[in-house]
């Protein structure tokens, strides 16, 4: 239930801010401060264990180690999905250490897959 109010009030202030409430500038940091399911750790996002084809809110969407995600990879927290396209919250995806929301294909060609 913790969980769950912090996760409401944390929404709210990202709605309204646009700042981040988070003091690490990493993207796996964030997603796993978000989400409930938790995969194993690792050292980089392109590390991040897969488990699923398709997103379900409260889940992690893991991207390629390729294109704009070189050096690294990236990981997004899903909040939302609808019939072609999901909606994440990204840290350090516009920027070191920014909070960012954006809408993603299901056919993102840089998604390795998703874990929940």
């Amino acid at each position: 239930m913790k969980k769950i109010l912090f996760t409401i009030l944390l929404f709210a202030f990202f709605l309204t801010t646009g700042q981040a409430a988070v003091d690490e500038c990493s993207c796996v940091f964030y997603v796993r401060k978000m989400a409930i399911p938790q995969p194993p750790k690792v050292e980089w996002a392109y590390q991040l264990q897969v488990n699923q084809t398709y997103p379900v809110p409260d889940s992690w969407v893991v991207f390629k180690n390729e294109g704009i995600y070189k050096g690294g990879g990236h990981a997004s927290w899903v909040v939302a999905v609808a019939t072609s396209t999901f909606l994440v919250f990204d840290w350090n995806y516009l920027g070191k250490c920014q909070f960012s929301k954006r809408i993603i294909r299901f056919d993102d060609f840089l998604i390795k897959g998703y874990y929940w």
